[in-house]
Parts: structure tokens; sequence; C-alpha cells
């Protein structure tokens, strides 16, 4: 198994604070949630940006990448909390 704990740049799913530039990889910006344990990297040399063996998608954002926290991504942020919760009960 490799270890990209130290790697600037990989393969893999990548996600950003929003500070970072992705204009080389498309048009379409999305609000995800990411639960900690599946975090693989953040590289020291650019702290805005990660990468994550799963996300879960929650909007697609608009130009202006501002987001609404709407009571239904509420509802599907709580039930991802809930699954990530009960899949380390079950690690015990």
């Amino acid at each position: 198994e490799s270890d990209f704990s130290g790697a600037e740049c990989s393969q893999g799913l990548h996600f950003s604070s929003g500070g970072y530039n992705f204009n080389r990889y498309g048009d379409t910006a999305l609000a995800v949630a990411v639960n900690p344990m599946d975090i693989l990297n953040c590289p020291y040399s650019d702290y805005t940006k990660a990468r994550t063996l799963a996300l879960t998608p929650i909007a697609v954002l608009e130009k202006d990448c501002k987001f609404e926290l709407t009571p239904e991504i509420g509802e599907m942020i709580d039930e991802m909390f809930a699954n990530h919760v009960n899949n380390l009960q079950k690690m015990d």
C-alpha cells in the first residue's frame, strides 16, 4: 500500500475550502460533505485542497459559489452523519 500522506498531487476525489482555483476541472462547483475519517491528504503547500476516499454531494453551487443550507440539505447532512456514526459503532 502506498503512502500518499505527503504527496502534493495525486489521483482521487479532491475537494476545496473554496479558495482553490479549479479553473481546469470543469465549470460546475458542488457543495460536499466529507467524513474526516475519509480524508487521505491535505498538501503542505496548499491547505485549501485535500483528497478523500468518499464525499457526499450536497448541492450544485451557482457561479458566485454561494450556498444556502435548506431544510432538505440539512436532512441529507444529518442522515450522512448518522450513517457515519452507525458505521463507527459497528467497528467497536
